[in-house]
């Protein structure tokens, strides 16, 4: 009963993040699922020009209403949130609708809820934000996560709606970035997250998928390292085959500081083929900026079920190869593995580094093979990080038969492909 419950939730997911249809006018506390209105910043137009707002009107922009979701999940399956805080004091914040979150299939953690606050300088903790609410024990991430949310200022009918920042913190704790003074109801349901630690996608943003029955689900989770993007569109990223979104859908990201907000879009590619795009479309900073995409999240095109995602689909004779390969073009360019570890791995001396760095030295290298399936096979538990050990691995521990390359006998080869086998 509890694996069919969690299956309704991932199909009642599909068709409200990314709809196409506008929701009606609703006040804040009562609306359930909310849109924002993109108007374009740095680009001229958007590719969803004149797109139906919801107050019966056009304008030139791009109507996003991926920023909150909806989940039909038994109220068993739901947690509360405590919002009290007597590590902070007094609350900021109350909850308007009840503040949960749910645990699907042991990985996907979604809250929902409205909370009501206001940020003042008061209130802000030295490190950055304001406390909201704290997340039960086994329902926290791994890292800190930054999400934008959905906000409207309750002290003024008719205001528009606002965009605020939500930092997910390891300990639990949900802390609120917003304008200085505004009174805002936050919609929680932004807040959305995997347990596991995924696979390598760019820098240091890594992909999460979860298969339920016939459905497939992908969470982004991670920041870009810092880059500057003045025009758009442009492509950050390929989804590999198995990642294919089902149709194209806007999403906003947070940037590394109050007020900086970036408009993403997730699309298929165009024609049959597989995979998709990452695509950056517009942004109210200019300059340079970390940009952390969690909470992007979006179904897969159900052909795309048919390609594996795991590694362990590449035979380890191949894994040799790549891995080999590699290593000759490090030993080539720095006269050794370690050489090449600090001269352009492990820049900053530490005893592990992440994707981000791994992908950065790939490029120093000149290693102009798949660094994410590289990574991959470097790291096998797919832990996000990796020491020298893993980095200067021997191929032979794969596993791999030598075959007899200098022969052309049949006999031969099919010794050699019984020994492997």
């Amino acid at each position: 009963a509890q694996g069919a419950a969690q299956s309704a939730a991932i199909l009642a997911l599909k068709g409200v993040m990314g709809s196409n249809a506008a929701p009606e006018v609703h006040k804040a506390h009562d609306v359930a699922h909310r849109g924002y209105q993109w108007v374009p910043t740095q680009v001229r137009e958007h590719s969803f020009t004149a797109e139906f707002a919801p107050d019966g009107t056009y304008f030139n922009g791009t109507f996003v209403n991926t920023l909150t979701s909806q989940i039909d999940v038994e109220d068993a399956l739901w947690h509360d949130i405590p919002i009290t805080m007597p590590r902070y004091g007094q609350a900021a914040f109350r909850a308007r609708q009840p503040l949960r979150c749910c645990l699907v299939k042991e990985d996907f953690v979604f809250c929902r809820g409205l909370a009501v606050g206001v940020v003042t300088e008061d209130n802000q903790l030295e490190d950055g934000g304001t406390p909201m609410c704290c997340l039960p024990d086994g329902m926290r991430p791994r890292q800190p996560l930054r999400f934008a949310a959905w906000a409207r200022d309750i002290m003024h009918e008719g205001s528009s709606a606002q965009l605020v920042m939500l930092d997910a913190k390891p300990d639990g704790w949900i802390r609120c970035l917003g304008k200085v003074g505004v009174k805002c109801a936050i919609d929680l349901s932004a807040v959305r997250f995997s347990l596991s630690p995924g696979l390598a996608l760019i820098d240091s943003v890594r992909f999460h998928a979860l298969n339920v029955g016939n459905t497939r689900m992908v969470m982004l989770q991670g920041v870009l390292d810092p880059r500057a993007l003045s025009s758009g569109p442009a492509l950050l990223a390929p989804l590999k085959s198995g990642l294919r979104p089902w149709r194209s859908s806007p999403f906003i990201a947070a940037g590394s500081r109050w007020g900086r907000f970036h408009l993403m879009f997730v699309r298929p590619t165009k024609g049959r083929r597989s995979g998709g795009d990452l695509v950056w479309g517009d942004s109210k900073w200019q300059g340079t900026d970390d940009v952390s995409l969690s909470g992007i999240c979006y179904d897969v095109d159900p052909e795309e079920l048919r390609f594996p995602l795991e590694v362990e689909s590449w035979t380890p004779n191949k894994k040799t190869l790549v891995v080999s390969d590699f290593h000759t073009i490090l030993h080539a360019k720095y006269g050794s593995l370690t050489c090449a570890w600090h001269k352009a791995f492990n820049l900053e001396r530490l005893d592990q580094i992440d994707f981000g760095a791994f992908s950065a030295g790939c490029k120093a290298a000149g290693y102009a093979g798949d660094a994410v399936r590289l990574w991959a096979m470097l790291d096998p538990g797919h832990c996000g990080r990796i020491g020298f050990d893993e980095f200067s691995v021997d191929p032979e521990t794969f596993e791999v038969s030598h075959l007899l390359a200098d022969t052309t006998s049949v006999d031969a080869r099919e010794v050699a492909r019984r020994q492997h086998r």
